[in-house]
């Protein structure tokens, strides 16, 4: 059983989430509480984890705490990890970077099946490809990050416009006679001209929207981003992530089979750029 109170704000827009107590696996339905009475709860399950060293002394160790200080990494599969899980009721994790690959791979249907979107945003997506779907040789989502990415890591995954439309150049050149579709979503507002000699849709939409259409091409090109990479995974569709804009031809599309080949690399820019936490380091 497993319990994500933390998905509680973005849970409406996901059947098998919206009003599931758990907010996660197995779905346990929740009566029809308004949201705000479900935030005042997360609140207050927030303020417990305050107090689990103690639940722990005080429970002889069923009640257990698990944290992952950012960007410290956890993997729910090692040895005692296990061991700690099997010994307690309830583990409570807190923090940000936890990975179970084995796991995730084997269930990978059932993930999919968690994040399935609502039918309206299923129904509009259709709409919206039904545009071009017929005339397209391929279509290919391209994932523009750009507002936290300025700053993050110095900028190190952050590429202008023009960047982006360089790598799309290079893919479509590798297909002059066919017509390559371009889907662009982005966290900040584009324009089609700045695209200028490629077939270009703009995708306009929140985020889960955004997410769910990147999900429907045929493949996707994005910077080194979470949002992109699963939308790749829940779509099942290669995905090229942009390593040096300039040299696009040393990249190469793959199959995403969890969400991170592990967190090192993460870990190592951080650390590079100076955003670890001191006590970590």
């Amino acid at each position: 059983m497993l319990i994500d109170v933390s998905f509680l704000n973005s849970a409406r827009f996901f059947p098998t989430l919206n009003r599931n107590l758990l907010q996660g696996y197995p779905r346990l339905p929740a009566p029809p509480l308004p949201l705000i009475v479900l935030r005042i709860a997360f609140c207050c399950f927030r303020r417990f984890l305050r107090i689990a060293p103690q639940l722990e002394r005080l429970t002889g160790g069923l009640i257990q705490r698990l944290d992952a200080p950012y960007p410290a990494t956890v993997n729910l599969e090692s040895a005692d990890v296990r061991a700690k899980i099997d010994d307690a009721r309830v583990l409570l994790l807190t923090g940000y970077l936890f990975e179970a690959n084995t796991s995730f791979k084997r269930h990978g249907p059932l993930v999919r099946n968690q994040f399935s979107v609502l039918k309206r945003i299923q129904a509009a997506e259709r709409d919206f490809f039904g545009q071009f779907r017929n005339e397209a040789s391929a279509i290919v989502g391209v994932h523009i990050r750009h507002t936290d990415f300025r700053t993050y890591c110095d900028g190190r995954w952050y590429y202008t416009t023009r960047q982006y439309a360089k790598v799309m150049r290079w893919y479509a050149d590798h297909f002059p006679d066919r017509k390559i579709v371009f889907v662009i979503c982005s966290d900040e507002q584009q324009c089609a001209e700045a695209f200028e000699g490629l077939s270009v849709y703009v995708h306009r939409g929140n985020f889960v929207s955004d997410w769910h259409a990147l999900s429907l091409c045929d493949r996707i090109i994005s910077t080194a981003s979470s949002f992109a990479r699963s939308a790749a995974f829940l779509g099942d569709v290669p995905l090229l992530q942009i390593y040096n804009p300039d040299a696009p031809e040393t990249h190469r599309f793959l199959m995403v089979e969890v969400l991170e080949e592990g967190w090192k690399w993460h870990g190592q820019m951080l650390e590079e750029f100076g955003q670890v936490p001191a006590a970590l380091r």
